[in-house]
């Protein structure tokens, strides 16, 4: 039997996001995308964001994500590349619903998103924001 927890696409996200090669040459390498505040930088954060849907009888949520490309303190690359960056990441995610799944794994139905902008980091570092709706349910 499933339940909601199956349906949970965010570690598929991170995932797929960490393995693209043109999204890891625009961060300026492997190792740069993740959870953490942490260096490298630049660097794609990857976190849930508030709100979302969950049916509870059905298991199909609508998981946020906050995308954050965050700047380096040391050797700035500036907001316009920050931006790309979350372009980059949020076309990658756009294709979630078209990858093969293994056994298990969440079915990922549609990926939209929405806003987002320039917000500076606390300690003064360039951040640009983006977010994204993903929708799922178990596989």
């Amino acid at each position: 039997m499933s339940h909601i927890a199956d349906a949970d696409p965010i570690p598929a996200a991170i995932a797929h996001l960490s393995a693209d090669p043109e999204l890891t040459a625009k961060l300026g390498g492997p190792g740069r995308v993740g959870a953490a505040h942490r260096p490298p930088y630049p660097r794609l954060r990857v976190r849930p964001a508030v709100g979302g849907t969950e049916d509870l009888r059905t298991h199909r949520v609508g998981v946020p994500l906050r995308l954050e490309a965050l700047d380096s303190l040391e050797r700035p690359v500036g907001e316009e590349r920050l931006k790309r960056i979350i372009h980059l990441a949020l076309a990658v995610l756009a294709a979630l619903p078209e990858i093969p799944l293994e056994p298990g794994e969440p079915i990922i139905t549609e990926v939209t998103s929405s806003g987002g902008g320039p917000v500076p980091e606390a300690d003064g570092r360039l951040r640009w924001i983006g977010n994204a709706l993903i929708a799922a349910h178990p596989g």
